[in-house]
């Protein structure tokens, strides 16, 4: 019997502001927003006015706070109000009063070896858990060799079917798969999806690991849960048509209102039309198929794998990093049929309970990688519950953080930026900084630049000037940055300069001697 194999992908265990009438008005706000006015420091009569906590006249808006001290009131405006108090001549300023939120560090022992994480080398998730971490109402599915539901950082991440009774027998909320609870296991046709190759329990940790559990690891969308859906066997391989299975298990679920975001496949095989009209199906409920690359050091545009290489507007193929942040030597890459990359090598993550203890592990591959992905999926639908999966899509491709060893390599030329990409999804504009460091007129490579915040809106960012002396830093939202150009055989005077980033900027450096 002709039997078509699927494979897993792993390949070792191991506002901008505006000029008005001299009024800066910030235009990110939408009609009845909070907003702060300050008055003019020469209008006396609102100086004294506020000193004594008497409100001025906002044209029927009632201050929320006053600001004595900054000459400044906030309040909440509709379009009328905020026009007209663009246009008064006392006002020196009106911009949105926005939220500020308490900086998130998870008390997971082992999260510092989480490098996929970070703004170094990583995907940035550290910086969006400071506006997502996910929701149990953006559900992954995970399409592998099963998940240890029972580990101890994955109890609370494994999304259970309220419709059924576990064990009965009973297909009890008729969507003909009895004892579903779990999800589904299709390798073996029962329910109960236990990983028995350790694959999928790796790739479930880094999905949606629980965090701030102070145990173990921490996931990318760890307030998000993983449906499990098992069509390997213990050795890391199963029929085609158990994949073909396990997607329309998932479009089923969407069907029945479960709200599944993307499904993960961290796998591959040959080319199928069963296969591509699965995932067609899929694409038509708007769930986002995340498919790693391949690890064969191969070119997918002339050598395609699938799922990854199927041209179908809800698959994002994603490629692996390395710990340094390039592209790792194992990856499979091809400039239009491999969309982002993300960390691949050396990944910490969850693996099967050995006599009931849970277990943690490092594994390679883009195995690893696509999961990153599959969470920032979760990260960006939980900010965006009306985001699409080709929204979804374009907007990780699109703030993906750029790379030289993917240009040329992957369609978006970059590792996926959780943080660029929840603020975008929000509706938030981001800016980047570009410039140069000369001597003589001549650019100079290698100077380190170090761009860092002044108001905690990201963390710290750090690259290189290139061959030309050319540098760029993107995906910043607005705020404040020092710009410093350090280098141990040249003087830079000045070496640091500030910028209000209220647009894209350019900062360039010359060299005194």
């Amino acid at each position: 019997m002709y039997r078509t194999t699927i494979t897993y992908r792993r390949i070792f265990r191991w506002v901008v502001p505006i000029l008005v009438m001299g009024v800066t008005a910030s235009t990110a706000a939408a009609d009845g927003d909070r907003y702060i006015v300050k008055f003019r420091s020469t209008a006396a009569l609102h100086v004294g006015a506020l000193s004594r906590n008497i409100a001025p006249d906002l044209h029927g808006a009632t201050p929320s706070v006053l600001l004595p001290r900054d000459n400044a009131v906030a309040a909440v405006l509709n379009t009328e109000q905020l026009t007209a108090l663009t246009h008064r001549p006392d006002i020196e300023s009106i911009e949105v009063d926005t939220k500020v939120h308490a900086f998130l560090t998870p008390n997971d022992p082992r999260f510092s070896d989480q490098y996929g994480l970070s703004t170094v080398a990583g995907t940035s998730a550290v910086d969006a858990w400071n506006v997502s971490i996910g929701s149990p109402s953006a559900l992954v599915a995970v399409v592998d060799s099963g998940v240890d539901y029972g580990h101890d950082d994955l109890q609370t991440s494994i999304w259970k079917n309220p419709g059924e009774v576990p064990g009965n027998g009973v297909d009890d909320d008729g969507n003909g798969l009895a004892d579903d609870y779990y999800g589904y296991d299709f390798a073996n046709n029962d329910g109960e999806p236990l990983d028995d190759n350790g694959h999928g329990t790796h790739v479930a940790g880094t999905v949606a690991a629980a965090g701030n559990n102070a145990i173990g690891v921490i996931g990318v969308a760890w307030g998000s849960q993983v449906v499990a859906i098992k069509c390997l066997d213990g050795a890391g391989s199963g029929y085609n048509s158990d994949l073909v299975r396990a997607i329309d298990y998932a479009v089923t679920l969407k069907d029945q209102g479960y709200p599944l975001v993307a499904i993960n496949m961290s796998l591959g095989g040959e080319y199928t039309n069963s296969l591509y009209r699965a995932i067609s199906r899929a694409s038509e409920r708007g769930i986002l198929l995340v498919a790693a690359a391949g690890n064969e050091t191969s070119n997918n545009d002339r050598s395609p794998t699938y799922p990854a290489s199927f041209d179908l507007p809800n698959i994002i193929s994603v490629a692996a990093t390395n710990t340094g942040g390039t592209l790792a030597e194992y990856s499979n890459y091809g400039r239009t049929s491999v969309d982002i990359a993300a960390p691949g090598s050396a990944i910490l993550s969850t693996e099967p309970r050995i006599g009931g203890v849970s277990q943690y592990g490092y594994e390679s591959g883009t195995s690893m990688a696509a999961p990153h992905v599959s969470g920032i999926a979760a990260l960006i639908a939980a900010a965006n519950p009306a985001a699409t999966s080709t929204l979804i899509r374009s907007i990780m491709i699109s703030t993906a953080k750029p790379e030289p060893s993917l240009s040329r390599k992957t369609v978006s030329g970059g590792i996926v930026d959780a943080y660029a990409a929840v603020l975008m999804a929000q509706g938030q504009q981001l800016y980047k900084i570009t410039g140069s460091v000369k001597r003589s007129g001549r650019g100079l490579t290698g100077v380190s630049m170090i761009i860092t915040p002044k108001n905690g809106v990201t963390t710290r960012r750090t690259t290189r000037t290139n061959s030309k002396g050319s540098y760029s830093v993107a995906n910043l939202p607005l705020g404040t940055y020092t710009v410093k150009a350090r280098s141990s055989r040249y003087r830079i005077t000045p070496s640091t300069v500030k910028v209000d980033l209220t647009k894209n900027t350019r900062t360039n450096f010359t060299i005194s001697r």
